[in-house]
């Protein structure tokens, strides 16, 4: 894309330049998590003219920080930590994101141009089709739809769920396996 990122040494300090001018757009600061005073960011996600800055928020998990390309922020991604790695973020459509959350069963989608909170969508229906939350450690695959996100989690027993995206209800279903 139109834009490249550089992380600091110390990976406290994240600066975004413009591809096409060579210009830095952004440079972000690292803020206080319950990891350390500052923390350490890691790779970041582009998303049209937002940046997601990833930062360590304990040993294991991440929180996200929408900025605008300038650097102004936007939103925190989620009330606490939403992911164990920058991976558990998926594009659905326009300018909306889904983020699942590491330690609980939550999957939200995020407008990315306004940082605002679109719907939450409860996902232990997928955990009692699955008979075990373990189901949900970490989702395979999520698609978007009009009207619908398609949400298939790995795990011992695969499921899959169809997430109404108005209500946010979640349909299961078990997913096919070969003998």
């Amino acid at each position: 894309g139109k834009r490249a990122a550089r992380l600091a040494a110390s990976t406290q300090v994240l600066d975004v330049f413009d591809v096409a001018t060579g210009k830095r757009t952004a440079h972000l600061k690292a803020w206080k998590t319950p990891m350390s005073n500052p923390s350490y960011f890691d790779d970041p996600t582009f998303a049209g003219d937002r940046v997601i800055a990833w930062i360590h928020y304990t040993p294991v998990s991440d929180k996200g920080r929408i900025f605008t390309g300038t650097g102004r922020k936007l939103a925190d991604i989620g009330d606490r930590d939403f992911s164990q790695n920058t991976v558990d973020s998926w594009p659905l459509d326009g300018s909306q994101w889904a983020f699942k959350q590491l330690d609980r069963a939550l999957l939200i989608a995020v407008d990315l141009r306004t940082g605002k909170l679109v719907r939450r969508f409860d996902l232990k229906p997928l955990a009692v089709a699955a008979g075990t939350p373990d189901a949900l450690a970490e989702p395979a695959a999520i698609a978007a739809f009009p009207g619908r996100l398609v949400y298939v989690a790995s795990g011992a027993v695969p499921v899959v769920a169809l997430l109404d995206r108005k209500t946010g209800a979640a349909q299961t279903f078990a997913a096919p396996r070969c003998p």
